[in-house]
């Protein structure tokens, strides 16, 4: 069997033309199907795993945790009369002037914000009360982005702010602006109205219900989850895309497994009645098609981690940083083997068909 796989192997080298564009298109599927499964990560990271327990107040029909909406201090009060025992303000905005300098802003209440939210400082300290107007807070994503650090100015709506501390909290809050309730109402021209109020699970109100005057009750993350379905669409279309070239690939490395079998026709028909059993043809065009599918894995791998080094994609305010986790290099692999697995099939079947004795006449 090794003396077959060492033909099979020495086989390759001689041809390795062929096999190298073979090797390119199985590189560029295991491209696609990283790339998809990266951003998946990402967006499972960003908006995926978000352990809230509160609940949201908000406008109906907005998205209040990530657009925004406008609630009256009405509301705020009638909750309160309801016996819910605590009710925070934010405010949930925008500013920027185009796509590309979008910033995801939040006002909150310095006095009671760090019961709702949970962070850590990288570098200088949080907001607190008694800070004077003017100030933030920002994630370490925003940071990054704008090259910003504590100390520095930070320009909301052509004022200047300054950054008091970076924070991180592993979810897509960390590309995020906060400044104080106050200082965001002033900025965005809220008056005294907020977009939601933060209130505990209590039994009082519960998700799927409503207040009069337009006013829906939500679990606290699911705003941003509902955001994140609108990438659904493209990658359904990406995954599209990834069938079609894994049909092509099988396709092709049958038809080139398929020609290189038969260039050897008659050598493999020696073998044959030289003792080695009939399996012995599955065996050499297997040992080609994962060679080659495998190379083409491992190209495909390091050109897409090459990629994901240096790319990120903002999208509303927000950066997303793909990577390839260990489960989607091991998917990656797997899929790439039935492709290998796959396009043996055909061939091998199909010179198990012909007849030896024609194949030793072959010149």
């Amino acid at each position: 069997m090794l003396a077959i796989i060492r033909f099979s192997l020495q086989d390759m080298l001689r041809h390795y033309k062929p096999w190298l564009a073979m090797a390119a298109l199985v590189a560029a599927t295991n491209m696609l199907f990283l790339g998809l499964g990266g951003y998946r990560n990402a967006l499972h990271q960003e908006f995926g795993e978000i352990p809230y327990d509160d609940l949201i107040v908000q406008e109906s029909n907005t998205i209040g945790e990530v657009f925004g909406s406008r609630l009256s201090p009405e509301i705020g009060d009638k909750l309160l009369a309801l016996g819910i025992s605590r009710v925070i303000p934010e405010i949930h905005d925008f500013t920027g002037t185009s796509m590309t300098n979008i910033i995801t802003l939040r006002g909150i209440d310095l006095e009671r914000y760090q019961q709702v939210n949970s962070f850590k400082i990288l570098a200088g300290r949080a907001l607190r009360p008694g800070d004077a107007q003017r100030t933030s807070m920002i994630g370490w994503r925003l940071a990054a982005r704008l090259g910003l650090s504590p100390s520095q100015e930070i320009t909301l709506r052509g004022r200047q702010f300054l950054v008091m501390g970076t924070f991180q909290t592993g979810a897509y809050v960390d590309n995020e602006a906060w400044i104080s309730l106050e200082d965001a109402q002033d900025l965005l021209g809220y008056g005294k109205e907020v977009s939601v109020y933060i209130i505990p699970d209590e039994g009082i109100l519960k998700a799927g219900d409503s207040l009069p005057g337009g006013v829906s009750i939500i679990e606290r993350g699911l705003g941003p989850l509902t955001n994140s379905d609108q990438f659904k669409p493209l990658f359904r279309i990406i995954e599209i895309i990834y069938h079609a070239l894994g049909i092509a690939a099988i396709l092709t490395l049958a038809n080139v497994l398929f020609r290189i079998a038969w260039i050897h026709r008659r050598e493999l028909a020696i073998l044959r009645c030289v003792g080695f059993q009939s399996h012995a043809l599955v065996v050499y065009l297997l040992s080609q098609a994962l060679v080659l599918t495998w190379v083409g894995v491992i190209l495909g791998t390091l050109s897409t981690a090459l990629l994901f080094s240096f790319l990120s994609t903002d999208v509303v305010g927000m950066s997303l940083h793909p990577s390839i986790s260990l489960q989607t290099g091991i998917a990656a692999l797997g899929q790439s083997t039935g492709i290998a697995l796959i396009g043996t099939v055909l061939p091998a079947w199909w010179f198990h068909q012909l007849n030896l004795v024609h194949q030793l006449r072959s010149e």
